[in-house]
């Protein structure tokens, strides 16, 4: 999910499911969390177990639901959305 706040803070969240102790978000619980975090406007993007959240300090922050022989593996993507900041724009 990506939001914004009335003062234009970006935020970015990701939810784990389908896994022991992770059952993810309904749409309705989703809209909740966005109102307690008070984001003006939303987005669902719903990646489903593909779903990552990386930092250049953490790497992946999250638990992905793929695994192979008990070992979390994130699966390769074809989309993601960047956040950088505005002075490392190129030329």
């Amino acid at each position: 999910m990506i939001g914004i706040r009335p003062d234009g803070t970006i935020i970015l969240m990701v939810v784990d499911g389908r896994q022991e102790g992770a059952d993810g978000m309904s749409p309705a619980e989703l809209a909740w969390s966005c109102r307690m975090l008070d984001m003006s406007s939303a987005l669902n993007l719903d990646g489903g177990g593909s779903s990552a959240l990386w930092s250049r300090k953490h790497r992946v922050i999250n638990r992905p639901s793929d695994k192979v022989a008990f070992i979390r593996i994130p699966r390769k993507v074809g989309n993601a959305v960047l956040v950088v900041p505005a002075n490392s724009a190129t030329n």
